[in-house]
């Protein structure tokens, strides 16, 4: 999990800054001495805030009766995993966004109402195809079985 992790994290600032290079080096070829410390400059940031970004990785996903819980991790902490319940009378929404050229992972993203009777939300993400795709399916299924 760890590989997904780091690959997810640095290949949109790492690709971002790729294109930014190519496209200064084309439109300023004189202009070397800036571009290199330039980019240097600009993929440590962007790196830096891609690692402090705080992404939820779904690790499982178990659905009963009347209850959601995923057991996911938070970054690189491969410690304890964490793990989300809720009862699926209080989740108001599901929402699925798949894979793009910049976005190396698939993502869930639950609205519900919590214990406080706040709206909140949360959002899971995962690189495995046919589990998001499986997962899909069986949270549309169990909404649609719970609006009957």
């Amino acid at each position: 999990m760890t590989k997904y992790i780091l690959k997810d994290k640095f290949s949109y600032s790492i690709s971002l800054t790729f294109v930014w290079g190519i496209l200064q080096f084309i439109f300023h070829k004189n202009d070397l001495i800036f571009l290199m410390p330039a980019t240097l400059i600009m993929i440590f940031i962007l790196s830096l805030v891609s690692y402090y970004k705080t992404d939820n990785y779904i690790q499982k996903i178990l659905i009963e009766n009347e209850s959601i819980n995923i057991q996911y991790q938070k970054n690189f902490f491969e410690g304890k995993p964490k793990i989300f319940s809720s009862n699926t009378n209080s989740v108001k929404s599901y929402k699925f966004t798949s894979k793009s050229i910049l976005d190396s992972s698939h993502s869930i993203s639950i609205k519900f109402i919590d214990e406080n009777n706040l709206h909140n939300k949360i959002t899971f993400r995962t690189n495995n195809d046919e589990y998001f795709i499986d997962k899909i399916y069986q949270l549309k299924k169990q909404k649609v079985d719970n609006t009957k």
